[in-house]
């Protein structure tokens, strides 16, 4: 095969690879993928709203600029825009949204603010959303490390997950109504590397109990988001 010839099939894949991501609804300047695959909707959403048991899954998140050029959902819009419990989560829980409504359509029901709990001062949920028909509870976290060069370890992978699944067993026992059916761990890795130390340490150092029937979503944004993990937010005029 000669070296046009093997141009030419490799645009072919390119161009049908593309083609796969718009019909999964992937908006320009954004793109979510599932283990360097296009996503495979139909199994992550039977993983979410059917199977009963703990579930983890790993996507990439690749923006190619600032978040506020991003053609943003409504509903990423008003996390953006609506104060929260506290923190500097803002961007990464309204990103968040962004990737389940492109995944899965998601739908935002309510915000950190508008969950009413039994008791004050516990953990608590960050939204909610609807996927057809089934409500479910969000939580999210970012998997950094302070200083950014420090190595990141399976001890601070198993405090992180043990501290935030351990959260949302909390906030659902403490809602004033059953809000939602179950909750998505939506965690934010800075590098392909914490997502593989997140990940084994889940499947070989975490109780049944804490996993309880949580789907866990580790999400790699390692290329161009840092303003996800450190908050750099601008409220635009």
């Amino acid at each position: 095969m000669d070296l046009v010839n093997i141009f030419a099939f490799f645009l072919t894949i390119f161009f049908q690879y593309i083609k796969i991501l718009k019909r999964v609804g992937i908006k320009e300047s954004l793109f979510i993928l599932f283990q360097s695959r296009p996503l495979q909707i139909s199994q992550v959403k039977s993983a979410l709203l059917q199977e009963k048991t703990p579930s983890l899954r790993v996507n990439e998140f690749i923006p190619n600029c600032h978040y506020q050029h991003l053609k943003l959902s409504d509903g990423a819009k008003k996390l953006l825009a609506t104060e929260n419990a506290g923190g500097n989560s803002i961007i990464s829980e309204s990103m968040s949204f962004e990737v389940l409504k492109r995944i899965f359509g998601a739908k935002l029901i309510a915000t950190e603010m508008e969950i009413e709990y039994k008791i004050p001062n516990v953990p608590i949920t960050d939204y909610i959303v609807q996927v057809e028909g089934t409500k479910i509870g969000v939580s999210v976290t970012r998997s950094m490390k302070w200083p950014s060069t420090s190595k990141y370890t399976n001890l601070d992978a198993h405090k992180l997950l043990k501290r935030k699944l351990s959260g949302v067993i909390k906030s659902n026992t403490n809602l004033k109504k059953p809000y939602f059916e179950k909750q998505i761990l939506h965690i934010w890795s800075p590098s392909a590397n914490v997502t593989e130390i997140l990940s084994q340490v889940w499947q070989n150092d975490i109780t049944d109990y804490l996993k309880s029937n949580t789907f866990i979503l580790i999400t790699t944004a390692e290329k161009n988001a840092d303003w996800i993990f450190w908050n750099i937010y601008q409220k635009k005029n």
